[in-house]
């Protein structure tokens, strides 16, 4: 599915607490064009995680729409539903390895939603993808790493190999919530340039929750600027200005709720 768009059209999300309706997202209006990595930047409370969520379909929006091309993924139930998060490459903050298998078993384990046998269902992993996954590997430069027990891999390379995980699901879109939080400042270097040239090569695109700016600066094609719930700006990074960004992190966004 690559070379699809990620598109959020006029998405809100609000909770009832105690009889009292809060607004969490205020008709955001964002896409993700193949090849481009856009970074969600916010102060904590401001909404990143909440437009992330909503994107992956951990959470429903309470209106608008969210598309994939052409194709809605908001709202779908069953096996649409499946084969629409089959799209949607995830990278989290940690890089959620299985320690004592081979760093390629758990890059397999990013093909199991393509295989609804009940051997994939008994975890018994795809012979078939072993191709598939080891150019996965060697995407990131981890091929000769494969038969290595992820547990011995340092926190660079075990969020490259979540990397090669979320493209052996051959996804359309990749989100990422906060990637390089737990890296040190090189292997942070390592995995933004890795994405940036992933959304490149395969043509895929990247929406990313960040919270360095310096970091987000260099690598995105666009800085998408999150307060209150509100979309601030959607620009190139050489557009936004340091004032700015520094109204993102203003001390009334920490009224709302991330």
């Amino acid at each position: 599915m690559n070379g699809e768009s990620l598109v959020l059209s006029d998405v809100t999300k609000s909770y009832d607490t105690a009889g009292r309706r809060r607004m969490v997202l205020h008709g955001i209006d964002l896409a993700v064009r193949p090849g481009e990595i856009v970074v969600l930047l916010g102060a904590n409370g401001s909404g990143k995680s909440t437009t992330l969520k909503i994107a992956s379909g951990m959470i429903s929006p309470s209106s608008g729409e969210i598309r994939i091309g052409d194709t809605p993924i908001s709202g779908l139930k069953g096996e649409m539903r499946r084969q629409s998060r089959m799209a949607l490459g995830m990278v989290f903050q940690s890089p959620r390895l299985v320690g004592r298998r081979a760093v390629l078993s758990n890059v397999l384990c990013g093909t199991l939603g393509r295989h609804q046998d009940l051997a994939s269902m008994a975890g018994i992993l795809p012979r078939s993808e072993r191709g598939l996954a080891m150019d996965c590997l060697e995407q990131v430069g981890l091929a000769d790493l494969a038969a290595q027990r992820a547990s011995t891999l340092s926190g660079g390379q075990a969020q490259r190999v979540a990397i090669a995980r979320a493209l052996a699901q051959r996804p359309a879109v990749i989100l990422a919530d906060e990637p390089v939080a737990s890296l040190d400042p090189d292997a942070a270097e390592e995995v933004m340039v890795l994405l940036r040239r992933v959304a490149r090569e395969q043509n895929l695109a990247i929406l990313c929750v960040l919270h360095q700016i310096d970091l987000a600066r260099r690598h995105a094609t666009r800085l998408a600027g999150l307060k209150a719930g509100r979309l601030a700006f959607d620009l190139p990074p050489a557009d936004v200005t340091d004032e700015a960004l520094a109204g993102l992190y203003a001390r009334e966004t920490m009224r709302e709720a991330a």
